[in-house]
Formats: C-alpha cells, sequence, structure tokens
C-alpha cells in the first residue's frame, strides 16, 4: 500500500517539462583604441583617442555617452566624459575621438620630476580607464581599460648659418638664420632659443627667439635674426674691405628647462 502514492509521485514528477536553458548573454560591444600624440612639450602633452566600437548584439545599440579616469603613473590626474549620442544596427561600427591633454606636473620647480643625466623626463605611463553608457531595450554599462607609455620628445635640432649681402659706401647687410628641425612624429612646443654672435672675436648680435615655438611634426622652423653692424665700425669695415671675416655661434634650444647648447664657427665670405 505505501508504493502506490510512491509510483504515483514518480509519474507525476516524470511529466513536468524540463527547465528552459537559461538564455545567453548578448555580447558586449568589440572595444579598440588608438592613441596619437598631436603636441608634446615635456611638461604637457595633447593627444587623441581614437575608439572603434561594434556592435556585435543582434539588436540596435544606443550609445550615449563615454566616461573616463585617466592616470598618471597611478595617481588620478583629469576626468574625461563625452556625449555620443550614436545608433549602432547590428554588427555596425562607428569611430569617435576623444581629445585629451596630459598635464606632466613640472608646472613649477618644486614639482618637477627628477630629470635624467641628459635633461629629459623620464617616461609617465598613462591608464584611461571607463565606462561607456548605452541603451538596447534596458540601460547598459560597457567598462573598458587601456595603458601605454608617454615618451618625453626628443629636442629639436638646432642649426645656424650666416647670410649677407655687400653694398657700395661700405654698407654690409648681414642675417643670422637659425632653423630648428623636429624629429618626432609630432608638433614640439620649445621655451626658446638663445644666441650669441661673434664676427672678428667681436660680440655683434645676441638675443632669444623663438619663445613657445610650435615645430611641427617632421618639419623645420625658420627665424632671420638681423645683425646691425655699424658701417664705420671695425668688423664692417673688414668685412667690407676683405669679403670674409672669421665667425662663432653659441646657442642653446631650452624645452622645459632642459637646455641643449650648440656651437658652429667658420669663415664667412660673400
Amino acid at each position: 500500500m505505501l508504493l502506490r502514492p510512491l509510483l504515483l509521485l514518480c509519474a507525476l514528477a516524470a511529466c513536468q517539462p524540463a527547465p528552459p536553458p537559461p538564455v545567453a548573454r548578448p555580447p558586449d560591444p568589440e572595444l579598440t583604441l588608438t592613441k596619437k600624440v598631436l603636441e608634446a612639450g615635456v611638461c604637457e602633452t595633447r593627444m587623441r583617442l581614437t575608439f572603434n566600437l561594434k556592435n556585435r548584439r543582434s539588436d540596435t545599440l544606443r550609445v550615449a555617452k563615454w566616461e573616463a579616469d585617466v592616470l598618471l603613473n597611478d595617481a588620478p590626474a583629469i576626468k574625461q566624459e563625452k556625449t555620443l549620442e550614436l545608433k549602432l544596427y547590428s554588427q555596425d561600427e562607428a569611430t569617435f575621438d576623444v581629445p585629451l591633454t596630459i598635464d606632466r606636473g613640472c608646472n613649477n620647480a618644486s614639482s618637477q620630476p627628477a630629470k635624467s643625466a641628459d635633461g629629459t623626463l623620464p617616461t609617465d605611463r598613462v591608464r584611461v580607464k571607463g565606462q561607456i553608457f548605452a541603451i538596447a531595450g534596458e540601460d547598459l554599462i560597457f567598462e573598458f581599460e587601456d595603458s601605454f607609455e608617454l615618451q618625453s620628445p626628443k629636442t629639436p635640432e638646432l642649426s645656424a648659418e650666416l647670410r649677407g649681402q655687400k653694398y657700395d659706401f661700405g654698407r654690409v647687410d648681414m642675417y643670422l638664420v637659425l632653423t630648428l628641425s623636429n624629429p618626432n612624429g609630432f608638433a614640439v612646443l620649445v621655451d626658446g632659443v638663445t644666441y650669441k654672435l661673434k664676427l672678428g672675436g667681436e660680440i655683434v648680435a645676441q638675443g632669444e627667439v623663438m619663445s613657445s615655438e610650435r615645430v611641427r611634426d617632421n618639419s623645420k622652423s625658420r627665424v632671420e635674426v638681423p645683425v646691425n653692424l655699424q658701417q664705420k665700425s671695425t668688423v664692417s669695415q673688414e668685412l667690407f674691405r676683405k669679403g670674409k671675416i672669421d665667425f662663432a655661434v653659441e646657442a642653446s634650444i631650452s624645452l622645459a628647462g632642459a637646455s641643449q647648447p650648440y656651437s658652429k664657427s667658420g669663415t664667412f665670405s660673400f
């Protein structure tokens, strides 16, 4: 008698439908990040972050906002956010840019990081950690994180040359041409270039040029400094009479307080 209820319960249990399989979670968007340095001094770097977002879901994804914390050497640096309003159908892709300016902590002498023997700042580590807010029938949040190293720019190369023209009645016009060549793949901000020009052992020009000069990536910036020679000066008369004179240029390029000297000497002739 006791077996009948047990058999009935077993039969009823066998008749129950199996539980439905768990619903698969839609895949997160595929996100890739590329970085490009646009302009750099040693103290500040201006960049562009380019995000490529692909909707791998089967439904439409509306991307509303992007926000991120930027950490410099693991210390919070800045917080960025950008309103997007992107509509991505299934398997669609979209690209958006986010400008980023990183202050590398050398606005004053007390906060400057220690410099290496060659006068440049050490490499900094940047980490971008944030979220993308989207809607696909419900509110969605996708997290991302990326890191990269920020190199100090190479100091532009400095060169100098003399140009001149001799006229009648002892008049001589001369120019000191200073050229900066930027070897970096991004623009560089130069604090300034100091110079001193000697002709025949006598200082005839000195000063500073190219203050806060922006030198474009892989290009040159040039300035012509007029050399004011008095018509009856010893230097002017020697140059006019002989058509040549010994010269010496001493200069220095400054990048965030680190200076790189330059010198050149020889004989100038018309």
